[in-house]
């Protein structure tokens, strides 16, 4: 049996705004689930991790920057080097 889905019409211009949409939802996913690993990391090495870092954390706007806080959260010898380079970010 051959199953057949349905797909929505759209015109091009709802197409581009459903895409864009869809585009900046994962983006937003993506980002969280950084923030996420970096918390989890300091917290794994530096148990209990202070509300400011939590916060400057939460700051950060780009995937770049947080790619550079996670390499950073797992390779600080001590959380007073992973807030220098915390600092050193531009927050949002």
């Amino acid at each position: 049996m051959i199953e057949k889905k349905h797909e929505l019409y759209m015109l091009p211009w709802e197409r581009e705004a459903w895409d864009k949409g869809h585009e900046e939802g994962c983006e937003e996913e993506h980002e969280r689930a950084g923030r996420q690993a970096v918390v989890r990391v300091l917290e794994a090495r530096f148990s209990p991790l202070p509300d400011a870092i939590r916060s400057g954390i939460e700051k950060v706007a780009t995937a770049e920057h947080l790619t550079r806080l996670i390499e950073a959260a797992a390779l600080s010898p001590a959380l007073a080097d992973f807030d220098k380079v915390l600092a050193e970010l531009p927050q949002t």
